[in-house]
């Protein structure tokens, strides 16, 4: 079983952790705010800048970025966390989820649900 914990910093995160990733993602904007390899001790997400979560493309061309979504939630569970995407100001009814699992073979996997 992997090791899921509650990360208590400057701004709240959730971690999940594996003995081959740590992943952080923040609770309030549901941004990843590191991401680990522990055998190597690379860094891939930290630092000032960053990327949204997601960024989804309309067929008029208009961009809803994960940033611009009012109402975050993240939970977790044994083995997962679980943020969730409403109130998006140019589309109310949108609702994203997005999960990260921790897998078999030790590694996390990413799904995204709109």
């Amino acid at each position: 079983m992997f090791r899921l914990a509650l990360v208590l910093a400057c701004a709240a995160a959730l971690r999940l952790e594996t003995p081959r990733v740590v992943l952080d993602i923040d609770a309030k904007r549901g941004a990843i705010a590191s991401l680990r390899d522990v055998t190597s001790g690379v860094e891939f997400a930290a630092g000032g800048a960053r990327e949204p979560l997601f960024e989804l493309e309309r067929a008029d061309g208009k961009k809803l970025s994960a940033d611009d979504f009012g109402d975050v939630h993240a939970t977790t569970t044994d083995d997962a966390l679980d943020v969730s995407f409403e109130a998006h100001p140019d589309a109310p009814g949108l609702r994203c989820d997005a999960s990260f699992r921790a897998a078999s073979d030790a590694t996390v996997r990413a799904r995204l649900r709109c």
